[in-house]
């Protein structure tokens, strides 16, 4: 019987070939499996032909829980994708011996991302006992074969990933960090605060803002209160990031509020900062906006025109009750008069003043029935 199905392993015919490997595989005949592989050369039989052949017998193997066969077949030089096998792998993931082989893979060159997500599902199987294995590629001298280990820290997801990652913050390649940073996010460990905080302070013309960009977003997941100055800080930049910044303002709600309005406060934000702070006042705000929000509006006539926007937006409707101290501000601006310098020599348009006496005086009224 035996022999009449190596017979038919040889055949040239893949389906005749096929169906013998499954009855090798059923033998678990290991030695004339692996001897299957080696002899599906694509040189010998075609590169169609070797790849679904190649195919079958990673299936088969997986199939009888062969997992050191297809180790072996990791080293079998005549593979054309070794995709397969990763995945196959993925089953027998907590094998020490597994994890080895796989960390190894992550050394070759010119591996597909595809392929690295594999190997990091397939290792995510260990948990933490996948991390030793890993953490040592990120003192590999290679750029990339580190940002493919913190990406597959990233799929394994357990705390003990979190020393490894957080040391990939000082890596000195961008990608690393900018991925070390993303995953620390996606973890949601507190220790990773102060760090994260670290990064953004460092303002290297080479990082262009990415690794800052994923930074933000990852304090932001991590809701610690704690990072809300850091966070506000960022509408002074000249190029804020934007949708970072408006995404981790967003992810604190109401909680933000009292930071923004101290930035604000200061008139010292970019535009695009002055623009994102306002509008985030405007979905979040509250009373407490009035004061800064007029001291905001007499920096220039643009801050004037943004601040009146809000304050029609929050506090002239039925927002909430006015501090003293705002009502004496308010009522400053309710004897302005149209064209008059309003604070430092600001000139606003009569509509403009128009609209924000109109405000302070519905505000100062509400406050009076309160």
């Amino acid at each position: 019987m035996l022999w009449w199905t190596l017979r038919k392993v040889k055949s040239k015919d893949l389906t005749t070939r096929i169906a013998a490997v499954c009855e090798l595989a059923k033998l678990r005949e290991m030695g004339h499996l692996s001897n299957a592989l080696r002899d599906s050369d694509q040189h010998l039989v075609g590169r169609e032909f070797a790849s679904q052949l190649q195919r079958a017998i990673f299936m088969e193997l997986e199939k009888i829980g062969a997992w050191v066969a297809l180790v072996e077949a990791l080293q079998i030089s005549s593979i054309l994708d070794k995709r397969p096998i990763y995945s196959a792998l993925s089953k027998f993931g907590r094998e020490r011996r597994v994890q080895e082989a796989l960390a190894s893979e992550l050394k070759a060159k010119d591996l597909p991302h595809d392929a690295v997500d594999l190997i990091g599902r397939a290792m995510s199987a260990a948990g933490s006992d996948s991390v030793p294995s890993i953490e040592s590629l990120l003192s590999n001298e290679s750029a990339a074969v580190r940002q493919r280990a913190v990406k597959v820290l990233t799929n394994v997801g357990h705390p003990s990933t979190a020393k490894p990652l957080i040391s990939s913050l000082k890596d000195n390649d961008r990608g690393v960090r900018k991925m070390a940073a993303k995953a620390l996010g996606e973890l949601g460990d507190g220790q990773a605060i102060e760090p994260l905080r670290e990064l953004l302070q460092v303002f290297d013309c080479y990082d262009d803002g990415e690794v800052r960009k994923a930074a933000t977003h990852a304090l932001a997941k991590l809701r610690a209160p704690e990072v809300l100055p850091d966070i506000c800080h960022m509408l002074n930049w000249g190029q804020v990031n934007v949708p970072e910044v408006e995404a981790a303002l967003a992810a604190f709600g109401p909680k933000a509020v009292p930071f923004v309005i101290e930035v604000l406060g200061r008139g010292h934000c970019s535009y695009d900062g002055a623009k994102l702070g306002l509008r985030f006042l405007k979905q979040h705000g509250d009373g407490r906006i009035a004061a800064p929000l007029l001291a905001f509006a007499r920096i220039d006539a643009w801050n004037a025109k943004q601040a009146i926007e809000v304050l029609e937006t929050i506090l002239g409707g039925d927002g909430g009750r006015v501090p003293p101290d705002v009502l004496r501000e308010i009522e400053n601006v309710q004897l302005m008069q149209a064209h008059s310098a309003y604070g430092e020599n600001i000139d606003l348009e009569p509509a403009d003043c128009s609209r924000l006496r109109k405000i302070a005086t519905q505000i100062i009224k509400r406050s009076s029935r309160a």
